[in-house]
């Protein structure tokens, strides 16, 4: 049966990755390696986290569609897709992931490296406020941080909704970092923080601020929720451009993820 799902959704004009319970993705289709140019080897059996795609907004609703970008650091394109995800009827908890492929541009004719002042846009996303941040980081030096966090469910008896969740995790989020800061949804379950004028030493006491607050906030919905609050973390250094923070910080947090999860 299985089998002859993924023969029909092989002939979806659509991207396709198909993820365990455990996040890992176990199947993709040829339509999403043509269109993101990815290798099949640096996706079966990895965890999702792993994809070098960012989404632009929050959606607390799993099977509403977002914006995404995918970054490839080697070419400097940036590929914009739109995307959504759905559970699977069957016991094995594992999701279907939808991609579009809308358009795609070099990074290099928008590069804070070849802009000397870049404005903020009044209503920017958490994107646009990176590449904003970070252009400021090489003109004066400031410090720059990014976090990325994930947070794992190991027990939920109660069956709370994932959706109360995660509106629980962005909502304590909102309310513990500054003013200044800037927060988005990237994925299912995973946050992304441009923490400006933060540097690295701070980043500690941060983690430990949230998880407690979290942890906190979590148990109100339930006393028998068991939870995970995981934490990539990436700095500002010399050279970096707001693809190579974001790997960075991607790949920090996929280290944590391999340790913890089977």
């Amino acid at each position: 049966m299985e089998e002859n799902a993924n023969k029909i959704l092989e002939l979806s004009p659509m991207g396709i990755i198909i993820t365990d319970k455990n996040t890992r993705m176990t199947w993709c289709n040829d339509q999403f390696l043509n269109d993101s140019d990815l290798d099949k080897k640096d996706i079966i059996s990895r965890l999702f986290a792993s994809l070098p795609i960012e989404g632009d907004g929050f959606s607390n609703d799993a099977s509403k569609s977002i914006n995404l970008q995918l970054f490839d650091t080697n070419t400097q394109v940036r590929k914009f897709f739109q995307y959504w995800q759905v559970s699977s009827a069957d016991l094995k908890q594992q999701r279907i992931h939808y991609f579009i492929l809308q358009h795609e541009v070099s990074s290099l004719t928008n590069s804070p490296k070849l802009k000397t002042n870049i404005r903020l846009p009044k209503r920017a996303n958490w994107l646009e406020f990176l590449d904003y941040e970070v252009s400021r980081s090489r003109r004066y030096k400031n410090p720059l941080s990014l976090m990325k966090c994930h947070l794992l469910i190991s027990e939920n008896p109660q069956e709370i909704d994932e959706d109360d969740i995660q509106a629980c995790v962005k909502n304590t989020l909102m309310d513990e970092l500054r003013w200044a800061d800037m927060i988005g949804n990237t994925q299912q379950g995973s946050y992304l923080m441009v923490l400006p004028e933060t540097p690295q030493e701070s980043t500690t006491a941060l983690q430990q601020k949230l998880q407690e607050a979290i942890s906190s906030e979590l148990k109100s919905l339930s006393a028998n929720l068991s939870t995970q609050l995981v934490f990539g973390v990436a700095h500002w250094e010399k050279h970096d451009d707001s693809s190579t923070l974001l790997e960075k910080a991607r790949k920090s947090l996929v280290l944590e993820l391999e340790a913890l999860l089977p």
